[in-house]
């Protein structure tokens, strides 16, 4: 023997320097993104997440593929608008990133007695196992809230001066935008 480090027992040792002066080892990931089909997913974003930080992003290619640089994140947020985010490991994905179908939803508040269009307040979304979402704001023109995973869930409107009672119950399918009014009655103001 010479004396020299085989090549890979000097990569080996260099990983290790790197290691012991910065205390991590950084890594790229990447990963082929699909939807239930197994056809890939173009214009999907991959980011590097961690916490509740947000590192370098890309779009995957044509053939749904993402390469993201070297880096010491140890998570990846994938998302499309017409799919449900998931987030993995910052590692080479063996398996393909399945995303689902998302669901939407378009709410209105409307004045039970006049059947007039309500411009304000905020409405809440349930779904069955009683995870909250919002307050999303209410809008004359509707709201449109995009990404939901599909099953049923209920609605809760708040609009100053009206009164909702029960929740609406709203059953979402994957790839489809659901209409929904949510009917209010008007308060007496107390005297």
């Amino acid at each position: 023997m010479t004396g020299r480090l085989p090549v890979v027992r000097a990569g080996l040792l260099l990983s290790v320097v790197c290691l012991a002066v910065t205390g991590t080892i950084l890594a790229g990931s990447s990963g082929v993104v699909v939807d239930s089909r197994f056809l890939p997913i173009t214009g999907a974003e991959a980011c590097l997440v961690e916490e509740d930080r947000t590192g370098p992003c890309i779009l995957t290619d044509g053939g749904g593929e993402y390469v993201l640089p070297d880096s010491e994140m140890t998570r990846v947020r994938i998302s499309h608008r017409n799919y449900i985010p998931v987030v993995v490991s910052a590692v080479d994905q063996v398996k393909p990133v399945m995303l689902e179908r998302a669901a939407g939803l378009v709410l209105f508040a409307v004045n039970d007695s006049t059947g007039d269009v309500l411009p304000g307040g905020e409405f809440w979304i349930s779904g069955a196992g009683g995870a909250r979402n919002g307050p999303f704001p209410v809008s004359a023109g509707g709201t449109r809230v995009k990404s939901l995973r599909p099953g049923r869930i209920a609605v809760r409107v708040e609009v100053p001066g009206f009164h909702q009672g029960d929740p609406v119950w709203v059953g979402l399918d994957a790839g489809l935008e659901t209409r929904v009014e949510v009917r209010l009655v008007a308060v007496s103001p107390a005297r």
